[in-house]
């Protein structure tokens, strides 16, 4: 049965329903064009949370827990808020973010890699060509985050890059494109990679930390 609250209908995705960010799409050169979208981050975490809290009995979940609401929701306000050390590190290097993200070929880069997970998992499902998708997800993202962030460090410098990793830190970015068990499963057939001494560092810390938080934390869903 279809629910609709307070102009809210649980049967509509709520990623349709909530206005996307520009933010999450492109990095504006200018500090007043910032400062004109930025507030579209909060607006859109609230209307998440808004969606969620009302189509709760139809187990519309977005936030498994209340801690990584508020910390994706102070996350985005120190982006958009003046007088914070987020909004000034990322104000003054708007420009450094947009070329570089813009210029990087990391995205191209690791699609080799990605290439020999796909083989190694083709191999061992004894000849069968279709894979986990969200394994393939999951890989993909952390080598493309590992690449951009040095990206980052060698165009805007270091504090650029710790604003970076705040992020991915407080938005819970790769928690949410890898489960535990996909991160054991990669793991399993990390040695069948063909990846750099630093890729392969950057992939190991990031997917055992996963695998560590498993037993304080339960496993954050995907929304379907």
């Amino acid at each position: 049965m279809t629910v609709v609250v307070a102009d809210i209908d649980c049967s509509q995705s709520p990623f349709n329903r909530c206005i996307y960010p520009k933010l999450f799409q492109m990095i504006p050169d200018s500090k007043i064009e910032y400062d004109k979208i930025c507030p579209e981050l909060k607006n859109y975490v609230l209307c998440l949370k808004e969606y969620q809290d009302t189509c709760v009995t139809e187990n519309k979940v977005i936030f498994d827990r209340e801690e990584i609401y508020h910390s994706i929701y102070n996350l985005f306000s120190e982006l958009c808020d003046e007088g914070t050390v987020l909004n000034a590190v990322v104000t003054e290097n708007l420009r450094c973010f947009n070329r570089t993200f813009s210029s990087t070929r990391c995205f191209e880069s690791t699609n080799e890699v990605v290439s020999s997970y796909v083989s190694s998992k083709a191999s061992a499902l004894e000849g069968e060509s279709h894979y986990n998708s969200v394994q393939f997800q999951c890989l993909k993202d952390i080598l493309d985050v590992g690449c951009v962030i040095e990206d980052i460090y060698k165009n805007c410098g270091a504090l650029a890059k710790v604003a970076t990793l705040e992020f991915i830190h407080r938005s819970y970015f790769f928690e949410y494109s890898c489960s535990a068990n996909d991160a054991k499963l990669i793991i399993r057939r990390i040695n069948n990679y063909e990846m750099s001494e630093d890729q392969l560092e950057f992939l190991t810390f990031v997917l055992h930390s996963i695998i560590e938080k498993e037993d304080i934390l339960p496993t954050i869903p995907r929304f379907k």
